[in-house]
């Protein structure tokens, strides 16, 4: 009875925390395009962006706890870059492997290990710094609707609608770089609209496009696209002025972002050997019919919950009085975003973190048009009550549409304690125990390998996100097994399916004779880490006894959680 009477509390714990900050919110922007003073409606302005942000700051409160297993990539390779080793995941002499795509987020936590901070600490930092960056994207997002609408209550409207919605503040403090790369991408498009204006060459904004692409790889081909689509549209207008006008203004920036990007890239290959990052041939899928169908399944709970907004942004995007260069700018950016999600093979983290950049655009284009649906004003004092009252309502009807998913969010947070019980405890008991030359193999190449602080690991999981080997060459569990590593965690073999590669491990000769069952650990009921440990490393039996008991307790766990 007490575990149900929880789970209701549970679900219910997101409206309680975040509607006070939404309705208020609402209430504000309702009652601002009532007054016609201007300090009034200044005050009420700062008032309602405030609301918004403590919208925002409620919800990644009640997601803090949530960190993803990815996060433990990037801190690995920090780690090793603030040790004097390299950008790289193995410290063993073997050869570089770019198993990231998030080159500035990962250095950017580099300074916290060169202090040498506690590992709690560390990940409080990068959460925190998450949350910074999300905080700029809600003002950076009412600053951008503000300048292409001349409408600060649109802002105000589409910087609420951007902090009721879940998924970024989840993604705010779940370890990986999207807050950043979106926020780069929000100010470079701002700052290019207002060179475009001012009548000014683009370098400011490429700056800032530089930051987004050394942030994630694909940042690139969306420069890459917004430049295209300007020389397209100038040439199209045949006007040999504006076509010299306006590539005086781009060439210094293309100029700009070129040198970044380009010194960037040239230590890059000649760092790793290859023109894109390993996680991009592992993870990117082919585009095709069932790719595109695949990702539609797999984001179709977070395009339903878009839905409201898509029908508003497509009645927005025709009714607006948004320029129509700016207005085709950002419908570009838009489109390349969209596409962009469809990129990667599969999505199996919580949130929708590949769909959230083009969310901030979106909402653009709907403020826009719940404005010119919703907000304009009446005239009469009844007729003015009235509207007020629908306008509430309306509002208020949307804003619990988009925060619903918290409820599912915030569940996933219990994925973290799985991890901790799992990953992070199997992690450190290898740093206790494991002779300092060991290796590790597995497919799990987060928390495990970054606590265990081993010097070489071998990811043998069939994508090779950590293993140039198998994205170039091919699965081989032989050539895996050649290398001899000092412990193999596999899933049970009865979790396998026949057309995972490491079911071949089991079949294997040579993993039968020189490898032994130590123990297994549970992240949760279906998710099982089965350890083995070469022959030739020695463990004493303590430490042995020792992880036999931590691996119990982790199935006494996995079985409470899945029995509530």
């Amino acid at each position: 009875m007490n575990h149900v009477l929880l789970s209701r509390l549970d679900i219910l714990l997101p409206f309680f925390l975040a509607l006070p900050w939404l309705v208020a919110g609402i209430i504000g922007i309702i009652w601002l395009t009532s007054l016609n003073t201007t300090q009034n409606r200044r005050l009420l302005n700062y008032a309602v962006l405030v609301l918004s942000l403590g919208v925002f700051l409620e919800l990644s409160t009640l997601f803090y706890k949530f960190t993803i297993d990815d996060a433990y990539i990037s801190l690995r390779f920090a780690r090793n870059l603030a040790s004097g080793y390299g950008l790289l995941f193995s410290t063993d002499g073997s050869p570089p492997v770019e198993g990231y795509t998030n080159f500035l987020w990962t250095v950017m936590q580099t300074p916290l290990f060169i202090l040498k901070l506690p590992d709690n600490i560390i990940l409080h930092s990068i959460k925190l710094v998450g949350i910074v960056f999300g905080i700029g994207i809600i003002v950076v997002t009412y600053s951008l609707i503000r300048l292409v609408t001349s409408d600060d209550a649109v802002g105000l409207l589409g910087a609420l609608l951007l902090a009721a919605i879940p998924q970024l503040s989840f993604w705010a403090i779940g370890g990986l770089e999207t807050t950043m790369y979106i926020f780069w991408l929000l100010m470079g498009i701002y700052i290019y609209l207002v060179e475009q204006r001012n009548g000014k060459a683009h370098i400011w904004s490429m700056i800032f496009f530089a930051l987004m692409a050394l942030t994630r790889p694909e940042g690139l081909f969306l420069v890459v696209a917004i430049l295209l689509w300007e020389l397209a549209t100038c040439f199209l207008k045949r006007n040999k002025l504006e076509i010299s006008r306006r590539i005086r203004y781009l060439i210094p920036g293309a100029t700009v972002f070129a040198l970044i990007y380009g010194v960037y890239f040239l230590w890059r290959y000649s760092y790793y050997g290859f023109l894109l990052p390993n996680t991009f041939y592992a993870r990117s899928g082919t585009l095709g019919i069932l790719q595109i169908l695949r990702r539609l399944y797999e984001m179709a709970p977070f395009v339903a919950c878009l839905l409201p907004l898509a029908a508003f942004a497509w009645f927005g995007y025709f009714r607006s009085k948004i320029r129509n260069q700016e207005k085709e700018i950002l419908s570009v950016v838009l489109l390349v975003l969209i596409a962009f999600s469809f990129a990667s093979k599969r999505e199996w983290m919580p949130g929708f973190r590949y769909e959230l950049p083009f969310v901030p655009i979106l909402i653009l284009f709907s403020s826009v048009g719940i404005h010119q649906m919703l907000l304009n004003n009446a005239e009469g004092p009844t007729c003015q009550w009235r509207s007020y009252v629908t306008k509430l309502g309306v509002l208020l009807c949307l804003g619990m549409f988009l925060l619903y998913p918290a409820v599912k969010l915030q569940r996933s947070t219990h994925y973290t304690d799985e991890l901790n019980r799992a990953h992070v405890t199997l992690g450190k008991w290898l740093r206790k125990y494991a002779p300092k030359d060991a290796s590790y193999a597995s497919w799990d190449m987060g928390a495990v390998p970054y606590y265990s602080e081993l010097p070489l690991i071998f990811d043998i999981a069939p994508e090779g996100i950590l293993s140039t080997y198998t994205t170039h060459k091919g699965y081989d569990v032989d050539n895996f097994l050649s290398c001899n590593p000092s412990f193999i965690v596999l899933p049970p073999e009865s979790n396998l399916s026949r057309k995972d590669g490491m079911r071949a491990f089991y079949r294997n000769s040579e993993f039968r004779e020189n490898y032994q069952l130590l123990f297994s650990f549970a992240m949760r009921e279906n998710y099982i880490l089965t350890v083995y440990k070469h022959r030739a490393v020695h463990i004493a039996q303590p430490a042995i006894d020792e992880g036999c008991v931590l691996a119990e307790r982790s199935f006494t766990d996995a079985y409470s959680d899945s029995s509530r």
